[in-house]
């Protein structure tokens, strides 16, 4: 499986914290809770007043979370979550064995394939964030697996009952929507897949445009470019003033000078 290194969000990631940012100072630290799964920690700490607390959170391995992206849609997997006592639809995702760290996309791989059976030809990492920061060091790293191949999932004994199901673009947003997904990591790596998606539309719609006159209209008219798959569009101004919006962000100054006098059609690269 490669990984697509060319693969860009267009986000800058959240540099660590530089000791001096820190404003509570850990004082003393200790492990009161402990198994193979996560690690408890119990801390005294200082305050920027000079005034001591105790601060306890949970220390878990990071995880990876992968979304299986075919024909426009999503596999997603559901599965009994025991804290909350429901079942949930989620993103495949995971953590490695007995607290191992390693690295995060041989982990994607890992988990794709046990709990959907998926192989992926190709994936891309899209980012790394924390769901609970409040509470537990653990993050996790997305990544979006496309070129899928069909073989056989190896769950665990507790997925025993796991189930999975592809879901349309509008199918997945309407169970986010209505409540029925809640996974909290399902719905923060579906927006940053939205936001990178929207990302690279716009960085491959606004290279090189046409511009010619407009043989038809009496105002400045925007259309995609006819290979596009995006609808056609129209943009209307009614003199200098009023070549608004899309089109004063679309054209250069020279460009923009020159539909203030004569119709202009611009062919956009969708």
């Amino acid at each position: 499986m490669a990984i697509d290194k060319n693969w860009s969000t267009g986000m800058i990631p959240q540099p660590e914290p530089e000791p001096d940012d820190r404003t509570i100072q850990r004082v003393s630290s200790r492990i009161v809770y402990h198994n193979q799964w996560m690690r408890l920690r119990e801390d005294v700490i200082q305050r920027p007043d000079g005034s001591q607390g105790i601060y306890s959170y949970v220390e878990k391995p990071d995880f990876a979370l992968i979304i299986p992206v075919e024909r426009d849609g999503f596999h997603l997997v559901e599965q009994y979550r025991y804290p909350v006592s429901h079942r949930s639809w989620e993103f495949p995702q995971g953590t490695l064995p007995n607290g191992e760290d390693g690295d995060p996309a041989a982990l994607a791989r890992r988990e794709l394939a046990e709990e959907t059976g998926f192989r992926a030809g190709r994936l891309h990492r899209l980012g790394r964030l924390y769901p609970a920061k409040g509470m537990s060091s653990q993050a996790f790293t997305v990544f979006v697996a496309d070129q899928l191949e069909v073989g056989q999932h190896s769950r665990e004994h507790e997925e025993q009952d796991m189930r999975q199901r592809w879901f349309s673009r509008s199918e997945l947003e309407d169970v986010i929507r209505g409540g029925i997904v809640t996974d909290d990591s399902t719905i923060a790596a579906y927006t940053l897949y939205l936001l990178s998606d929207r990302n690279r539309t716009s960085a491959q719609c606004f290279r090189p445009c046409w511009i010619e006159p407009a043989v038809t209209g009496m105002w400045p008219t925007v259309y995609h470019h006819p290979a596009s798959r995006s609808r056609l569009s129209r943009v209307s101004g009614s003199g200098p003033g009023r070549c608004r919006g899309r089109l004063r962000s679309q054209v250069t100054r020279a460009t923009r000078s020159k539909c203030h006098a004569a119709p202009w059609r611009f062919f956009l690269r969708g």
